[in-house]
């Protein structure tokens, strides 16, 4: 048996769930088996990306022991667009109106 985590985090919650797996396990049996669906509802496993310590791996890839596995969402806002978001307000609120 190997000791594994599985970690899903949102904006909301964050939930980490410590797995004993069976040597050779994939990725997708070793999160079917956590159960951490019963936290995040929406979770699908055919549209969201799953990495192995922060590096992307398909969902047959065979895990080790001590892996940490991170289920990934889809960014609500780009980063790239925040810096332009936070430049506008910024520029707006020290601009001077002349009437």
């Amino acid at each position: 048996m190997m000791q594994v985590q599985v970690v899903c985090l949102t904006s909301q919650k964050q939930i980490v769930i410590p797995c004993l797996v069976a040597e050779n396990s994939t990725v997708r049996e070793v999160i079917l088996q956590s159960n951490i669906g019963e936290y995040f509802p929406d979770l699908n496993l055919q549209r969201q990306k799953v990495g192995i310590f922060n590096k992307i791996v398909p969902l047959w890839e065979i895990v080790s022991n001590k892996d940490r596995i991170e289920i990934y969402w889809p960014l609500q806002r780009i980063p790239k667009n925040l810096k332009r978001e936070f430049w506008l307000r910024s520029t707006e609120e020290f601009s001077i109106k002349i009437d």
